[in-house]
């Protein structure tokens, strides 16, 4: 036999070999493979830990695409939480609901009573939204909605909870309100408080009959203003002034109620690129 020929077919025998020990020491496992198990039910308090998407105050009905949020623990800063779980294991159906928009008042959460009259009551950007069980979770039988607060796409995040955040200390700037122009604060539109912008909303007074006269108006303001953001005199600091805006009555034909709105705005070219929600004794945040 060629020796070429003879050295081919002893390095083929020792390949055999060496596969053949290999398959021998291989560990055997014995059973059937599983798929991972879906998650729990969210709880009270879990937190969300990325930004919300883009969503309205209401959140999707129950049994319609929700948006997908992670949940986990509070222990960094985030961006909402569960403030209601609702077992549906019982209901006939889960379609065309909303527990979300019934149950929770995400106002009273944070120590607001929206239905105030002649008061001021704050106006924080926050959002409710209705997450149900993903795909898998609702093929092992899971029925539930949970109730999430939260706040606007782009909201820096915040730290503990914003359970009666307007009555104990000072509200973080993830609830700023924030529009791009100063008239009729209560109707401009709403931006996220990291973009320029020229005024901020903290407050509306709803008017039983008349408001009380202008300088009442804006020293309360004032005072509401101080309170939240740990500035005394906000509207004395170079470059602003404390902005109170007369809305459309709610009664027009009448001439009586309506909203009164309390703000602050940016004089000249100057804007504002942040909340001044809790901005205490630092930096301003000009943009």
């Amino acid at each position: 036999m060629d020796r070429r020929l003879t050295g081919l077919v002893a390095l083929l025998a020792a390949a055999l070999l060496v596969v053949a020990v290999a398959g021998a020491n291989r560990p055997h496992v014995t059973g059937a493979a599983s798929a991972v198990p879906p998650g729990p039910p969210p709880q009270v308090g879990e937190c969300v830990a990325q930004p919300f998407p883009v969503i309205d105050k209401r959140g999707p009905a129950v049994g319609r695409p929700a948006p997908t949020v992670e949940l986990g623990g509070c222990e960094d800063p985030h961006h909402g939480e569960v403030i209601v779980v609702v077992d549906l294991t019982r209901a006939v159906t889960m379609a065309d609901t909303d527990e979300c928009a019934a149950i929770p008042d995400p106002f009273k959460f944070v120590g607001i009573d929206a239905l105030a009259v002649d008061a001021w009551v704050a106006t924080p950007d926050i959002r409710l939204v209705s997450v149900t069980p993903d795909p898998r979770q609702a093929a092992a039988g899971q029925r539930w909605v949970a109730c999430v607060i939260g706040t606007r796409a782009g909201s820096p995040p915040y730290a503990g909870s914003l359970r009666d955040a307007y009555l104990v200390g000072t509200p973080p700037p993830a609830l700023g309100s924030c529009v791009a122009a100063a008239d009729q604060l209560v109707a401009a539109s709403r931006v996220t408080c990291g973009e320029p912008h020229r005024a901020e909303l903290f407050a509306r007074y709803r008017l039983r009959d008349t408001a009380p006269d202008e300088t009442t108006l804006e020293r309360s303001c004032g005072a509401v203003i101080s309170a939240w953001t740990g500035i005394p005199d906000l509207g004395g600091v170079a470059g602003l002034r404390v902005a109170v805006t007369r809305e459309e009555p709610l009664a027009p034909d009448a001439g009586r109620g309506g909203l009164v709105a309390c703000g602050i705005a940016a004089d000249g070219d100057r804007l504002l690129a942040g909340s001044l929600l809790s901005a205490g004794s630092g930096p301003l945040p000009w943009g």
